[in-house]
């Protein structure tokens, strides 16, 4: 009788500690989700920044373009604004590239940080 008495008192300390146990993965996992969701929310949040920045550059670089052009007014050095607005929206577009990578790559290196 002792011994079941004992064998069940084991028993239920032992289930306790699953529970315990349980809980505590739970909390866990709630705490990296929650910080891998703010990672995540801030990392968009930093992008959405860098893209608006890249943007009201170029918007600026056109209009300071465009009055330039207009201030000349010279079939020759419209050609050359031209040119030179050209190779300016390519550089902008290898700039949003490049720093979306960038952004990528680092969301990729988050990822596997909070995978392990």
């Amino acid at each position: 009788r002792q011994e079941e008495e004992h064998s069940r008192e084991r028993e239920r300390e032992d289930a306790r500690a699953r529970e315990e146990q349980e809980e505590k993965e739970k909390a866990e996992e709630r705490k990296r989700t929650e910080a891998g969701e703010r990672a995540r929310r801030e990392e968009e949040k930093e992008r959405m920044q860098e893209l608006d920045m890249i943007s009201r550059r170029e918007r600026e670089a056109k209009a300071e373009e465009e009055r330039r052009e207009k201030e000349r007014g010279k079939e020759q050095e419209v050609r050359e604004t031209e040119r030179v607005r050209e190779e300016e929206k390519q550089r902008e577009q290898e700039s949003k590239q490049k720093a979306a990578d960038e952004l990528a790559k680092k969301e990729e290196e988050k990822e596997r940080a909070q995978e392990k």
